[in-house]
């Protein structure tokens, strides 16, 4: 049977095109016309039409000798925006999930937070083991809120670093695979070299073998994402950044040394700077700075003291009071003058210089 073209592409739901493809049965030098297989020809318009997300399917179904395509989305559940703005600079003790729900969509310019690893960590109030599965499923849910509750725009931080040794889970890849399935955009990684591994230590492995030598990281991830558009529109009056500060960090690798406080008994706090780089260099004063998971208020102490807005949410009561004593001591500082950029953003040279045939001549 010939192939049949298929009819010219129309948006909407359109009938594709079946064709018959005779093989040879094994072992026979006859071809049997009814061994073969049907496919389906679609115009590239089609194929364009029918591209889905991670997690969407596509139905299908005969009608009339042709096969009927279309994406399977059933309509989202519909979820009642919050009538009330959400008050803004408080310390508030929920569960996370619960609270998420009831933050406005696109009210948010940027999320930063560090999850629970998952690794029998003893957080106050919190069970930080539970099944793999059941924990990213968790997460992916906070991913999904936080995609809603972004501005256009909107960044997402996540510090994170891979768990165990002997048994290693690469969780900044599974969690960066889950927030991009929540439709972020996967947009830079940040190495936070946060410690020296010259200091005495055992976990050597196989000590000058190669038998089962142990790799341990003196670092951690900061992946970072954003909502649908790589801009962040803002005042360009509200930026506080220094055309040094920029520079240095536009580079992917922050030494900062990690932070040896045991604020309110948190195992796992972490320092002042990398929020504050990470606030600095991606965000406007006046924005919006949101930590699901905030334990004992580090990012709501730090975007006070630099002049941004916070949501801080967290199911400890401890951590919650630890949090609005640190919160109630902040100063905000004023926003320094920052002189306007100049054109080159690196130091120009102190005499120009023409190259010729590789030879370097000064110019007067």
């Amino acid at each position: 049977m010939e192939e049949e073209s298929a009819k010219p592409y129309v948006a909407g739901e359109q009938p594709v095109s079946l064709s018959w493809k005779t093989r040879l049965k094994s072992g026979s030098a006859m071809e049997r016309p009814d061994y073969g297989s049907f496919y389906a020809i679609l115009p590239k318009g089609q194929v364009e039409e029918l591209s889905w997300d991670v997690g969407e399917r596509l139905t299908a179904r005969i009608e009339d000798d042709a096969l009927i395509l279309r994406p399977a989305r059933s309509p989202p559940p519909k979820v009642e925006e919050p009538s009330k703005p959400y008050p803004l600079d408080r310390i508030v003790r929920a569960d996370v999930l619960d609270e998420l729900r009831r933050v406005p969509g696109s009210s948010v310019h940027m999320v930063v937070t560090s999850p629970p690893y998952n690794v029998g960590i003893e957080y106050s109030d919190y069970d930080d083991k539970r099944q793999y599965s059941e924990y990213r499923a968790w997460l992916s849910e906070v991913w999904k809120e936080c995609f809603r509750v972004l501005k256009r725009g909107g960044r997402l931080a996540l510090e994170v670093a891979p768990t165990g040794i002997a048994e290693f889970v690469p969780l900044h890849h599974d969690l960066s695979r889950d927030i991009r399935a929540a439709k972020f955009t996967h947009r830079a990684e940040i190495l936070w070299a946060k410690q020296n591994m010259s200091a005495p230590r055992t976990a050597w492995g196989s000590w000058k073998s190669p038998r089962h030598p142990h790799v341990i990281p003196s670092w951690e991830y900061v992946e970072v994402f954003h909502k649908q558009s790589w801009k962040l529109e803002g005042d360009p009056s509200t930026i506080d950044i220094s055309p040094e500060e920029f520079r240095d960090w536009s580079d992917g690798v922050w030494e900062i040394p990690p932070d040896t406080r045991r604020v309110a008994g948190h195992p796992a706090t972490f320092p002042e700077q990398l929020i504050r780089q990470l606030l600095l260099f991606f965000t406007y004063r006046g924005n919006t700075i949101m930590d699901p998971f905030g334990g004992t208020g580090t990012v709501a102490a730090v975007a006070k003291a630099n002049g941004r807005h916070f949501i801080h949410i967290d199911q400890s009561e401890k951590y919650c009071h630890a949090a609005e004593d640190r919160v109630r001591k902040v100063q905000v500082i004023a926003q320094r003058p920052i002189r306007k950029r100049s054109k080159t953003p690196m130091t120009e040279p102190k005499e120009s210089m023409l190259f010729i045939r590789n030879r370097a001549i000064p110019q007067t």
